[in-house]
């Protein structure tokens, strides 16, 4: 699917479906329980500007990557940074990748692989194009939307490679999302139409037939 979702702050409810955890404008990260949000477990305070990202890394720990080119590792409990690191530059996009232990961040040119658990730096590859939007697969597949394609990449166990496996020509630019619906199959060409107006075709030539026949009684 091809959406065109791209904005300032996040939102997120955490995967015991126990708090929605939200980002904006400001600095601080919210913690509300769900679904009675007014109620506020508690703040994440750390970054010093806008936070436009946050992913759960594991069942009570999160990622946030803000303005300030921070990237901020989380308890969820305690609600205190357990490992915070200094970006060179602002990346665009922040995944973690399921049924894995690793970080995603995503630059205009590049795919930087890291440690959900201690943000420790694995690999980084160039990426042929300019980077849209990254989305992942349960299998830790990443896909990756340029402006000028779609590259799929797979992840090593060790998270120490990260090899792009096929390239997809010719893409509207927007955000890409990984679906779990099976795609459906559209008819080729106008084969749907053409059956379309043929039925309508056969149905006009039955109803004047029978008004013609009316007529010839009368």
């Amino acid at each position: 699917a091809v959406v065109s979702t791209q904005s300032t702050g996040d939102c997120i409810l955490t995967r015991d479906g126990r708090y929605i955890v939200t980002a904006d404008r400001d600095e601080k990260v919210r913690v509300s329980h769900y679904p009675n949000c007014y109620n506020v477990h508690s703040y994440l305070l750390g970054h010093t500007e806008f936070v436009h990202r946050v992913v759960q890394t594991g069942n009570t720990t999160l990622a946030t990557i803000g303005g300030d080119e921070r990237l901020m590792l989380w308890d969820l409990q305690s609600s205190t940074v357990t490992a915070t690191i200094q970006l060179d530059q602002l990346f665009s996009t922040l995944t973690a990748l399921p049924s894995t232990h690793f970080l995603l961040l995503s630059s205009p040119t590049t795919l930087s692989l890291l440690s959900a658990k201690d943000l420790s730096h694995l690999h980084t590859v160039p990426v042929e194009g300019t980077v849209v939007s990254v989305a992942s697969r349960e299998d830790g597949e990443i896909v990756v939307l340029t402006k000028e394609s779609i590259l799929r990449y797979s992840v090593s166990p060790d998270g120490l490679t990260c090899t792009p496996v096929e390239v997809c020509e010719g893409v509207v630019w927007g955000d890409v999302r990984v679906s779990s619906q099976p795609e459906r199959k559209k008819p080729a060409g106008n084969k749907g139409f053409e059956a379309y107006y043929e039925r309508k075709r056969k149905r006009i030539e039955d109803e004047t037939a029978k008004a013609e026949a009316k007529v010839c009684v009368s």
